[in-house]
């Protein structure tokens, strides 16, 4: 059987972000019921063996591009109606595609088309727009299509909501490598075919479909769209955060107030660190969450982590083997299921100790559920009618995905094989060895380097960035690292302890401090509510249970 399917490469497990799920908060605020579907893969693939990462600089630099001249005037944008996914189905919106230099600062290098959304305010005029930037890379934008409604019909400031794809995903000339997916083998096998086969097709033109090139794009559209008199809101979650800070490095930008989360930025965001090698951090604090937790502390005892250390001895000795699932590396299980279930990590860690044949049948129930939704491959949708929508098919794009990481996120060369295996000695949820060769980046072709990448942006603007600390995927120390290099005297940080990648949209709480942020950017966030996240953080809901184990009850 071939090693690839588009949507389970090696490439598509390396994501920052796998698909947010839908919030049920989010959900409800907007009068709807959550289909067990749409709890679980919103936009994405999701990915069983979740390997992750964090970046290393090359060496090289070039010249930072220079600002493009004035692009036309807002009236030159030719909106049409069309839909996009909502938290229930298809929402109507207006779409348009602009034409973007390919690379900025050189005239002869042709254009790009770059497809926008907008959502427009429950109530008009609206006074203000949010540019959602979402994340990947090579999430298409119109992936945030929930959380855009949710923004532009339920909050209370009148806000229009602008998606954009990223250049190369989604309707922005989306990237792909079919010849290289039907015939690879092996994983560097794929890279080399891929990257040739993206380059052939694009030529030098492929040099700008890069984070600083299309942060350059939502520039100059928030210069042809925003009011005079409206303010200019940016949200960007996991690269999408990467991306915001690469907007806010350009100068004169126009952007009154930022919202990140699933924190990755600037060389914070690298891989040359696969992600799960930090589920030991992560795991730390759902241990102590654990400890509080009269559900999962009668489990598994007052101290969580020498449950799992005593689990790790037994499944090295072949305990439980009737359970496919034991002979996966824990940090990959502790990784994939914490990525989109996190209060589901701790029964599963509990069964797998146990094992009784009740468990056997759970946990092959879950291993044959994290496959399936893994491989589900791209869903054709038809272009038709007057209400046209973008396809499913180009909700994510692993050829951009690995042309951004191999270009601007990884060191060349890559770390080796020896240096990532001396860092998983000593780590309690330790990886397998496949998460040790990422050497195959190497084989990439890669665009250029420029001057802003690896930087920090300096300047005074309101910026509200939340951190979960159930994230699997972007771990709470890559935020606790970039805040002393990021130069924002209004920046405020905000822990949320028991949320996971993705906790603007994830609660009431978040929801509100997110609202009350945009209301008045300049005064301190009351975060008082977050005590009540963290207590409910391991509440298991029985519709996702069932969907993952086929069980009402997780731990029994």
């Amino acid at each position: 059987r071939p090693v690839f399917s588009r949507r389970n490469s090696r490439g598509a497990r390396l994501a920052l972000a796998t698909g947010m799920k839908l919030s049920l908060v989010a959900m409800a605020r907007l009068g709807l019921v959550a289909s067990t579907f749409s709890l679980v893969a919103c936009s994405g693939a999701i990915d069983p063996e979740g390997p992750a990462p964090t970046p290393s600089p090359s060496t090289t630099t070039e010249p930072t591009p220079a600002p493009p001249t004035p692009g036309p005037s807002p009236e030159s944008i030719a909106w049409a109606t069309c839909e996009v996914p909502g938290m229930r189905g298809d929402i109507e919106a207006d779409c348009a595609t602009v034409d973007m230099p390919a690379q900025r600062g050189k005239a002869d290098s042709g254009t790009v088309p770059v497809a926008v959304y907008r959502l427009k305010a429950a109530k008009q005029p609206a006074k203000a727009q949010m540019w959602m930037l979402n994340g990947g890379p090579g999430g298409a934008g119109f992936g945030l299509g929930p959380y855009g409604e949710l923004v532009a019909q339920t909050f209370t400031q009148s806000i229009d909501v602008y998606l954009i794809d990223h250049r190369g995903t989604g309707e922005s000339d989306f990237l792909d490598c079919p010849k290289a997916y039907r015939t690879s083998q092996t994983t560097g096998d794929f890279m080399k075919k891929c990257s040739q086969e993206i380059r052939d097709s694009r030529g030098a033109k492929l040099d700008g479909y890069s984070t600083t090139e299309s942060a350059h794009d939502v520039r100059e559209l928030i210069d042809r769209t925003a009011g005079k008199d409206q303010k200019v809101y940016v949200y960007g979650g996991s690269y999408g955060s990467y991306w915001a800070h690469r907007l806010l490095q350009i100068p004169n930008v126009r952007v009154d107030a930022v919202i990140t989360d699933g924190n990755c930025i600037s060389s914070t965001c690298t891989f040359d660190t696969p992600q799960v090698f930090g589920v030991d951090e992560t795991m730390g604090y759902v241990f102590d969450v654990c400890k509080d937790s009269t559900a999962c502390a009668e489990k598994v005892g007052a101290d969580p982590k020498a449950f799992v250390t005593q689990l790790v001895q037994k499944l090295k000795a072949g305990h439980c083997s009737a359970a496919r699932i034991s002979t996966v590396p824990l940090a990959d299980v502790a990784h994939t299921i914490g990525a989109m279930w996190a209060s589901g990590v701790m029964p599963t860690l509990y069964r797998l100790d146990r094992c009784n044949e009740g468990d056997v049948r759970v946990l092959n129930t879950l291993e044959q559920k994290l496959q399936e939704v893994s491989q589900r491959g791209p869903v054709k949708v038809p272009v038709l009618g007057p209400t046209p929508r973008p396809s499913q098919a180009t909700d994510s794009s692993t050829a951009l995905q690995l042309h951004v990481i191999a270009s601007e996120m990884i060191s060349r060369p890559a770390p080796s094989p020896a240096s990532l295996e001396a860092k998983a000695r000593g780590l309690l949820f330790s990886p397998g060895p496949d998460a040790y060769d990422i050497t195959y980046f190497d084989t990439w072709q890669t665009y250029p380097r420029d001057g802003f990448m690896d930087g920090w942006m300096s300047r005074d603007v309101p910026w509200l960035m939340m951190q979960g600390t159930f994230d699997f995927q972007t771990v709470v120390s890559l935020s606790k690292t970039a805040l002393p290099k990021i130069a924002d005297p209004s920046l405020q940080y905000v822990t949320v302890d028991g949320g996971g990648h993705g906790v603007v949209f994830d609660s009431e709480c978040s929801i509100a401090i997110t609202e009350a942020f945009l209301a008045n950017p300049k005064a301190k966030v009351d975060t008082s509510c977050l005590g009540e996240v963290r207590k409910k953080s391991l509440d298991i809901d029985a519709r996702y249970t069932q969907y993952f184990m086929g069980v009402q009850n997780a731990w029994e």
